[in-house]
């Protein structure tokens, strides 16, 4: 009779009763590889493959400030075999710019936990004549969307950020979009924008300490020795509030209580790794304090009204 029933509902009574997970989990990164959400995310699937007992496998699906590969999440099968890293360009910003987008940042998924919190670094050229941004904007008051800023997408938070600071110090810097941090910086290595932005990572410290590139602001506390004495954008008189970057991990809404909560504990698993702190700690990142689905969604809820406002003060609501 049991047999009959799973049949009629069209479930095999074999595959109803194995345990979670069974077979390999896909974790998507919505930016490109070697970015700093990429290298977030590449570190803890390591740790949670341990934990789980299947292979954690990451793959990026980059484009439109990360909307393409949280959608991809948003509309996957809510077994937990696939999951994704959440920004807040995916969660608070990207969405915010549409009056209908393609997923809802708080409805279409289930939290598993925040990860960590970064600094972002705003960068020149390690050549360029701008000591400050106080002198780029000065600047670009005199000569309009001459200066460039890569930002990975548009509506992502950095796009929001470069509106906000045009602004606020009454300029116009242009944003110009690409599929995810790390090629908007080796293009400003390269010559071709003007600025970029990228979190705290081994990666963006050792284009400083090459000389490739300068930080001419910070949003953030960062304790690298490296960056003591780099300004932050209210040392220099713009105001951008509270501008935090972080990244979480969902998996589609309707996933089962029970799979989200093995979900949480393999990711909360990662995060006590002595290795991983350590290689985060030199990084600049921060682990989150607060694991809980619940406080994830508290903040990704906060996060979006904010955007909403913003991008109608900032006239970014694009349809």
């Amino acid at each position: 009779m049991a047999a009959l029933l799973f049949a009629w509902a069209g479930v095999s009574p074999v595959l109803a009763a194995e345990p979670f997970p069974s077979r390999p989990i896909r974790l998507v990164v919505p930016f490109g590889t070697g970015g700093p959400t990429d290298l977030v995310a590449r570190g803890i699937a390591t740790k949670m493959s341990a934990s789980l007992g299947q292979p954690v496998h990451v793959e990026n699906r980059a484009g439109a400030g990360g909307a393409i590969g949280a959608d991809a999440v948003a509309k996957a099968r809510p077994d937990g075999y696939t999951i994704g890293i959440a920004t807040a360009s995916t969660h608070e910003f990207t969405p915010a710019c549409s009056k209908e987008p393609p997923y809802h940042p708080v409805n279409d998924f289930e939290m598993v936990g925040l990860i960590a919190t970064a600094p972002t670094l705003v960068l020149v050229k390690g050549d360029a004549m701008f000591t400050s941004f106080a002198e780029l904007i000065a600047a670009s008051r005199k000569e309009p969307e001459r200066y460039t800023w890569g930002t990975p997408g548009v509506c992502s938070n950095a796009h929001f950020l470069v509106e906000m600071l045009n602004r606020s110090g009454g300029g116009r810097i242009l944003p110009v979009p690409y599929r995810g941090n790390n090629q908007a910086t080796l293009d400003l290595i390269a010559g071709r924008v003007t600025l970029a932005s990228d979190a705290v990572t081994t990666v963006s410290m050792g284009f400083i300490a090459s000389g490739a590139v300068r930080p001419i602001a910070i949003i953030g506390k960062s304790g690298l020795d490296a960056l003591r004495g780099v300004p932050t954008f209210a040392d220099q008189g713009f105001d951008v509030g509270a501008f935090n970057v972080w990244q979480g991990l969902v998996a589609p809404a309707k996933t089962p209580a029970d799979v989200v909560g093995r979900l949480n504990a393999a990711l909360r698993d990662a995060l006590q790794d002595a290795a991983l702190q350590q290689r985060w700690l030199d990084d600049g990142v921060t682990p989150s304090p607060d694991l809980s689905p619940a406080a994830m969604k508290a903040q990704i809820q906060a996060g979006y009204e904010n955007a909403r406002r913003l991008a109608e003060a900032l006239g970014l609501a694009i349809n």
